[in-house]
């Protein structure tokens, strides 16, 4: 008996094994399916990739332009002293007699004026002016002043230029607020105006 069943073993598995023919297509299809599915995973890898280089060049370019922003203001902000200098000289000169502070005056007036176009070419503009209403974030308020010519709360008047460059404060103005009169202060002032009509 015992050879009879090693008979049938080798039948069993010569059943069982399919063609020649049949095995190498059932290879190639898991060949051909294992390579589709790398391609796909490559190709997922590159589609990654490709993403992650886009972004990485917008935060460069991003980074780039902050740099190149941040060196400007920091030379605007060394130079805006020499300006306010300038501009001084300019008044000075307009208020000195004499033919020779009238022509001082005009060859400042119009160096002043360059700088003021080369600012705003560059994109720097004055952060306040007289009549805006006071904002902390763009003034340094130096005192208060009573106007009756003013809103309450609005810049009376500009001590010192301030400066954006974008949105970005270069160096706040300083002001002076206009202060709304007190009601007794109103009150005796307009008894005063009444007792001498």
């Amino acid at each position: 008996m015992a050879l009879e069943q090693d008979e049938t073993v080798p039948a069993q598995s010569a059943a069982e094994a399919p063609p020649a023919g049949e095995a190498e297509e059932g290879t190639a299809e898991a060949d051909l399916a294992r390579a589709q599915a790398d391609l796909a995973a490559l190709e997922e890898a590159h589609r990654r990739l490709a993403a992650d280089f886009a972004n990485y060049r917008r935060r460069v370019e991003r980074d780039r332009a902050g740099w190149e922003e941040a060196a400007q203001g920091e030379l605007l902000l060394r130079l805006l002293p020499v300006f306010d200098n300038l501009r001084r000289a300019r008044e000075a000169a307009g208020a000195a007699a004499g033919e020779a502070g009238t022509a001082l005056a005009a060859g400042l007036d119009m160096v002043v004026r360059s700088l003021d176009e080369a600012l705003a070419s560059v994109g720097v503009t004055e952060s306040v002016r007289v009549g805006d209403p006071f904002d902390p974030a763009t003034c340094e308020a130096l005192g208060e002043e009573v106007r009756d010519d003013f809103v309450p709360g609005s810049v009376s008047a500009v001590l010192l230029p301030g400066y954006r460059l974008g949105g970005r404060v270069l160096r706040p103005a300083l002001v002076r607020v206009a202060a709304a009169p007190a009601p007794q202060a109103a009150a005796e002032e307009g008894a005063a105006r009444e007792g001498e009509g």
